[in-house]
């Protein structure tokens, strides 16, 4: 088993998450953290699995809580 970091985007509020699965692959990873989302009654979209286990603020920074316009991200510079 690996660690893999699964992020999506919950639909409802276009909250952006990160979660830690473990997996023997990452599609099982995938899996794994679309059945914990749906377990706890959300709904969500999962964009990408990525092996090791990531943190905001340390190995993952995002642009906002949700998706981040590039032309919003480019009047702030």
């Amino acid at each position: 088993m690996k660690k893999f970091t699964v992020i999506g985007v919950y639909t409802d509020n276009g909250q952006v998450f990160a979660n830690t699965e473990e997996a023997e692959n990452s599609e099982q990873a995938i899996q794994a953290s679309a059945a914990a989302v749906a377990e706890a009654g959300t709904d969500a979209e999962i964009i990408v699995a990525i092996e090791g286990e990531h943190f905001e603020g340390d190995t993952l920074t995002f642009p906002g809580e949700c998706a981040v316009d590039v032309r919003t991200i480019l009047e702030g510079i």
